[in-house]
């Protein structure tokens, strides 16, 4: 029988003695109370748990092993640095096998990494932080799932948003997210933003017989005007984003779109935001918070009594 062991740094296990899902669990460190006041009060990455990975019986190589545990808590660290606005992550991989009822080190590997900040706020409260992995794991896990959705990458750009601070980086991060799972959605869910699908066939029929009259016929060109027309066809992010916000019961904050799209596009085209009014960043509150309930709504986990009550708050600047 072969397992693997692995640290995990800065996971919170207030009220959460351990965290099981399928063939693993996570457990708090013995002096876990004194970490958590370090944990709670500095930046740095402190070990406050041990993960422990059961492999499969078929899997009998060590390094395949360590392979195998390390792309699972690869995807849980994504989804726990979620839930608690933190960087948890493992390392120290070290295989295990038991001979004779004894343990034996068989292989050691310490994975090369970059980290983020240690410190967050939680957006799943941590004594249901179990009954979350338990519910979303199985779908992150889906690749079905996560093609028709992008709810997962999605989570990435979420996490990575984080570890930034100036409003100019950061924001165009979380408005990828949002474009990210409004594209995926209408991929699922076609809608004609523009015009419909007879008059859009008949309006290119009509570019095409313009073009021919013109004698634009390098296929090139040709091709370059037909898709700069196919983008208007697809409707204008703001129209993409409104689609999936109406699609997931969040149509009243469409009205904010227009003004959050237009801070995207100052900051992608060079233009000083104006923080008179700290209105950049306050809109960069609201998108953010806005992208975490669009994440749970598609999760399926929006009304459950782990997410964090302001995130179900109808305000999107509700405290924390």
């Amino acid at each position: 029988m072969l397992y693997v062991e692995s640290d995990v740094y800065n996971m919170d296990f207030w009220m959460l003695p351990k965290l099981e899902y399928t063939n693993y669990q996570i457990i708090p460190i013995q002096d876990y109370r004194k970490v958590k006041e370090i944990l709670s009060s500095t930046n740095d990455h402190v070990v406050t748990g041990l993960a422990t990975v059961e492999i499969p019986k078929e899997i009998v190589d060590f390094n395949q092993a360590i392979n195998f545990a390390q792309e699972k808590l690869d995807r849980l660290s994504c989804v726990i640095s979620f839930a608690q606005g933190r960087n948890v992550y493992f390392q120290r991989f070290t295989c295990y096998q038991i001979v004779n009822g004894i343990r034996e080190n068989k292989m050691t590997q310490y994975p090369s990494m970059r980290v983020g900040k240690s410190r967050g706020g939680l957006n799943v409260y941590p004594d249901g932080l179990e009954k979350f992995i338990n519910i979303v794991m199985p779908k992150l896990e889906n690749e079905e799932f996560n093609k028709k959705t992008g709810v997962y990458f999605a989570i990435q750009w979420y996490n990575e948003a984080q570890n930034l601070n100036v409003v100019e980086i950061k924001y165009p991060v979380l408005w990828i997210a949002m474009e990210l799972i409004a594209n995926f959605y209408c991929k699922q869910n076609p809608h004609e933003f523009f015009l419909p699908r007879a008059e859009w066939k008949s309006l290119n029929a009509e570019v095409n017989t313009l073009l021919d009259r013109l004698s634009i016929q390098d296929r090139e060109k040709r091709k370059r005007i037909i898709n700069a027309l196919g983008y208007a066809q697809q409707g204008f992010i703001t129209d993409r984003i409104g689609y999936l916000l109406s699609g997931y019961g969040l149509s009243q904050y469409i009205p904010e779109l227009p003004e959050m799209n237009q801070i995207r596009n100052d900051i992608m085209h060079g233009r000083k935001l104006d923080y008179s009014q700290n209105r950049p960043i306050d809109l960069m509150l609201k998108l953010e918070r806005l992208l975490l309930k669009l994440i749970f709504k598609i999760l399926d986990v929006y009304n459950q009594r782990f997410i964090h009550s302001a995130i179900q708050n109808d305000n999107l600047r509700a405290d924390h």
